[in-house]
């Protein structure tokens, strides 16, 4: 898990809080284009465009830090992700790299 707003920048992505649904969600501007995925606090389902995917764990909040699964949203905007165990640290790449 990582906190969403780090995931945010390290994605180029905009963080929105929507207080009353509890809910995150991350605006993608890509090629002339506006993605817009939703992630609400414990819950499994994930709203991406009008496609709805399933987490394996529910993002959480937790003292005023929403934490998503790092892993999942990567690569649901076409990315990949690795741990590199030497260092303990997690690498974020296009899939082509």
């Amino acid at each position: 898990f990582i906190p969403l707003r780090l995931m945010g920048h390290l994605v180029e992505a905009e963080v929105r809080w929507h207080q009353g649904e509890k809910m995150a969600e991350l605006i993608i501007f890509e090629n002339g284009e506006t993605k817009s995925i939703k992630i609400p606090s414990n819950s499994l389902e994930v709203l991406y465009g009008d496609d709805i995917f399933y987490l394996d764990s529910p993002a959480f909040l937790e003292d005023n830090v929403f934490y998503v699964p790092v892993r999942f949203v990567v690569e649901l905007l076409g990315k990949q992700v690795r741990w590199v165990d030497e260092t303990r640290t997690i690498e974020i790449t296009h899939k082509n790299n």
